[in-house]
């Protein structure tokens, strides 16, 4: 998307324009729109770029190019599309149509030994599909997640088992990413994870994310060894950062161990949502939300609000204020 200054510059030459005419149009003086054309100063007014518009006999594209160059002009491409990526998402969420993965799930006779290595990505679908669907039916169950939400199929084991299953407890731990400087296929990593979690939370009423920051190429870098884990009350599953190889076992000291570290990873992590399940929670929840209105001005638009820039990589020196904040927004 070229600049403001750019696009009016090229609307001018290709339709042959008087600049003269379209400051009379636009009521400024020649001085002021040749300044505008040079990029030395902004419309007044998306008034104003509307009557660019009209005088030049722009096509509806043609406009909403201009009307977006001019957004960008004022606070920048960076904030401009951090913003409209937050406003995507809560205009296009939905919960999916879910469906089993078309994998076939291992058989118990495969993990008869106390550590089984697996050598491909399909073994390790098929692995994980067996254990999570093992523990699913289990009443009173329990499954450790140390996994990022990127993990399509895996997201979608879980989901989908939602409907059958309400009995167990699912604690999950994922990293928010706060490098700024990420490569084009990770741009706006925080929501997407967002994204991916909020059906399960629809679905589990034991579910529980918890969160860290760190920087997310770091830590799913090809020198992290097994980075993820997939922990149930009879299996536990590591996996290697490009989701090729690992191993299960069922040996019940790993279990303890593996259990043991979990367990201090969540001690300094953050939920991510607090659920509220009873009246007196719902109430005091509307009456703070109320307090907070009427104590500081509505911004027009829900992604100008100060803490969901928080659901986007952005550096702070005081990292406990950030994830109280971010704490708070989803509380």
């Amino acid at each position: 998307m070229p600049d403001f200054a750019t696009l009016l510059s090229e609307h001018i030459h290709n339709k042959n324009i008087k600049t003269y005419a379209l400051a009379q149009y636009c009521n400024l003086d020649r001085s002021n729109m040749y300044k505008i054309i040079k990029g030395q100063r902004k419309p007044s007014s998306l008034e104003m770029v509307e009557k660019m518009c009209k005088f030049m006999h722009l096509s509806p594209s043609e406009q909403a190019d201009m009307e977006e160059s001019y957004h960008i002009a004022l606070i920048g491409r960076e904030n401009y599309y951090r913003r409209k990526a937050v406003q995507q998402f809560f205009e296009e969420f939905r919960i999916p149509t879910l469906q089993l993965p078309a994998t076939s799930p291992s058989n118990a006779s495969d993990y008869a030994d106390n550590a089984t290595l697996l050598h491909s990505h399909l073994e390790i679908n098929r692995s994980l599909l067996y254990i999570i669907a093992s523990e699913l039916k289990k009443s009173g169950g329990k499954i450790s997640l140390l996994i990022q939400p990127d993990y399509t199929f895996l997201m979608n084991i879980l989901t989908a088992g939602g409907y059958a299953s309400s009995s167990v407890d699912i604690d999950h731990i994922i990293c928010l990413n706060n490098n700024q400087n990420v490569s084009f296929a990770r741009q706006n990593y925080n929501l997407n994870c967002l994204r991916n979690i909020l059906p399960l939370y629809s679905n589990h009423y034991q579910y529980n994310c918890y969160y860290y920051y760190d920087d997310i190429d770091a830590v799913t870098s090809a020198f992290a060894l097994f980075p993820y884990a997939v922990i149930t009350t009879e299996y536990a599953c590591l996996i290697s950062s490009d989701m090729q190889s690992g191993f299960i076992t069922k040996d019940p000291e790993s279990l303890k161990l593996f259990s043991y570290l979990f367990s201090q990873y969540l001690a300094q992590t953050t939920p991510l949502l607090r659920p509220v399940t009873d009246l007196g929670g719902q109430i005091q929840y509307v009456e703070n939300t109320m307090q907070n209105i009427s104590n500081a001005s509505v911004p027009d638009k829900v992604f100008d609000k100060r803490h969901v820039r928080d659901l986007h990589c952005k550096r702070s020196s005081t990292p406990k204020r950030t994830s109280r904040q971010t704490s708070e927004l989803f509380t």
